[in-house]
């Protein structure tokens, strides 16, 4: 793994915002509209994903620092 690889995984947690965008478009503008359990569900699994993004990425940041690609700052 490199520092793309973080760069890579770091701009994955912006996702969300999309998410969010689609959740969103889903409640207010779709011709289909949600249940109270459809619009839980889309949270549920949003806040899943991001959570699984963030645990990648801290992962990434993790591996590199131990191989020393990203040096940590010690005083």
């Amino acid at each position: 793994m490199d520092r793309f690889d973080l760069e890579e995984a770091l701009s994955s947690l912006y996702n969300m915002s999309d998410d969010i965008d689609i959740v969103l478009h889903s409640y207010m503008d779709s011709k289909v509209r949600l249940t109270e359990d459809d619009l839980a569900n889309m949270l549920i699994g949003v806040k899943a994903l991001h959570n699984a993004r963030y645990q990648k990425m801290w992962e990434i940041f993790e591996e590199l620092i131990e191989t020393g690609v990203i040096k940590s700052c010690k005083k």
